[in-house]
This record gives C-alpha cells, structure tokens and sequence, in this order.
C-alpha cells in the first residue's frame, strides 16, 4: 500500500475553500458528507481508510475533478483544475474591519463577504467545542447536576 498523505488534503481542502470564499457548512451542504468527516478531512485529526465516494464528493464540491484529491492522498499528480476555476491574478489582502468601518459602513461587498465567512467559521467552530464538550462529559459520566463531581474527576485526571 502507498503511503498516504493526509495533511496534504488537508492542505488542499482548506486552499480551495478558501480560494472559493466558502464555509465548512457550504461545503457540507455542497457535498452532501457529513460535518463530521469533512472536519475530519479538514484538519486531519482521523486517518482512516474512506470510501472513494467521499474524496470524490468533496472534490466535485470544491470543483475540483472527482480523482482529484485522491491523487493528493496517494501522492500522484492531480488531474488540472479547468481554467474557468483556477485563482484570479491575486489582490492584496483585506485589512481587518473595525468599528468605526461598521459605523460609518465604509465596507464594500468583498468586506462584508469576507465578515460573513469569519463568523460562519466562529460559529461552526462553537458547535464543534460545544460537541467536542458534551462528548467528554458523557466520556467523564458528567451530567449537567453533577458539578461536584466535575471537579473530583478533572482532580483524578490531572492532579
């Protein structure tokens, strides 16, 4: 078996969401995986054997070729990204809004774009920790009237 590069589509993933401006929920709703497996291949945190079906549905999604990153796993060349979705010539960065932006609404769509997509990535990233949390409450046997209990066992787990 061919070693496989799982931080590389990642990588990829991550640049192409970017390039195409989208969330993690887009690309949910885009490619029809689950939140949970497209976290996953997001920020590598599980490396398993997945069903073919998923890499190619998370690169149609991205409008990549379905081989596409399935060859960045397995360390091949990937096929060529058409034309009509390669990068724009590139345009310098967006500097952060600030208040007195919003007050005097001296922000153009790109800004409000580029606002709407940062606070769909906080929101996304407080479910996943409101997820991750309840996960090791019910790990810990944690429940939400057992706060004496909370602290005993974080004492037993890191004295």
């Amino acid at each position: 078996m061919s070693r496989q590069d799982w931080n590389a589509v990642a990588r990829t993933i991550n640049r192409r969401m970017e390039f195409l401006d989208i969330s993690q929920t887009q690309l949910v709703d885009r490619s029809r995986v689950s939140k949970l497996v497209i976290r996953e291949l997001q920020h590598n945190l599980v490396q398993r054997l997945r069903s073919p079906r998923t890499l190619e549905a998370v690169s149609t999604a991205l409008g990549l070729a379905p081989t596409h990153l399935d060859a960045v796993l397995h360390g091949r060349q990937p096929p060529p990204i058409p034309s009509s979705k390669r990068a724009p010539t590139p345009v310098p960065a967006y500097t952060p809004l600030t208040l007195h932006d919003l007050r005097n609404l001296n922000i153009d769509s790109r800004g409000i774009r580029h606002l709407q997509r940062r606070l769909e990535e906080w929101i996304d990233n407080l479910q996943d920790l409101g997820d991750l949390l309840t996960d090791a409450e019910r790990l810990l046997g944690i429940t939400p009237d057992s706060s004496t209990t909370t602290s005993k066992t974080l004492t037993k787990i890191h004295p």
